[in-house]
């Protein structure tokens, strides 16, 4: 189910066309594509990275099983913003936090071939081919889950129907505005008021603020209103 005020690829792509003054006939300007969609991906990289999105906040569990130490990383969530993980038996009730890093403090509390509950620390770390994989410590003695809280991904743009992550006329705006004043195009400052305005109004709806500073796993300094709603942590079947 796409967020409100997504689109999809096709629709990005026309808007831009339009909202810079080129042709809409789909014939027309083919090797113009691909460069759109470049642009629409590089700025909703920017702003995706520029702001706190609080709408983007999102959760997903990771099963655990008994004796296992490492887990893959949930796709849906940005593994570079992680706001909070916590560890349940049953996903539904009795949470407990998580804290980020494991070291030698860990090792050394830890016998050989040990195995506890509940898990107390997690890190990323890496396999051989690059995919991010979640290490817990202890290793678990039964299964359980955890539960990842965090910032979702950004869905990439290659295929007319993937949807954007972000506001889709907030990109056209944007990126049109950009195409605008390379162009040296009279109405590209006006465009780009339009641009400014429209993201001003959606960070103001959000409550969103420009990013500031954060440690994965937690240590981030960001305010109550951009904690995700403890509530849903223990909503039955959530």
């Amino acid at each position: 189910m796409p967020v409100p005020g997504t689109q999809m690829l096709q629709d990005l792509v026309r808007g831009v066309r339009a909202e810079s003054g080129k042709s809409l006939n789909t014939a027309l300007g083919v090797a113009e594509r691909d460069a759109i969609v470049y642009q629409l991906q590089l700025k909703q990289e920017f702003l995706y990275y520029d702001y706190d999105w609080p709408s983007l906040i999102d959760q997903e569990p990771v099963a655990l099983a008994a004796g296992t130490r490492y887990y893959p990383f949930p796709t849906s969530i940005a593994y570079d913003f992680v706001n909070e993980v916590w560890c349940s038996e049953d996903n539904e009730t009795s949470f407990f936090g998580v804290e980020y890093g494991i070291g030698p403090t860990q090792f050394n509390d830890t016998p050989v071939g040990g195995t506890s509950w509940p898990v107390c620390r997690w890190m990323l770390n890496g396999d051989t081919s690059g995919t991010q994989q979640i290490e817990v410590w202890p290793v678990p003695s039964q299964a359980g889950f955890l539960r990842v809280v965090g910032r979702r991904a950004i869905t990439p743009l290659v295929a007319d129907a993937d949807y954007s992550t972000l506001n889709g006329t907030l990109l056209v705006l944007h990126v049109a505005a950009d195409i605008l004043a390379r162009q040296k195009a009279e109405d590209a400052q006006v465009k780009l008021s339009q641009a400014a305005k429209h993201l001003r109004n959606i960070v103001r709806r959000q409550g969103a603020n420009k990013q500031t500073p954060f440690v994965l796993g937690g240590g981030s300094d960001v305010s109550a209103r951009m904690r995700p709603n403890r509530n849903l942590l223990w909503a039955p079947g959530a």
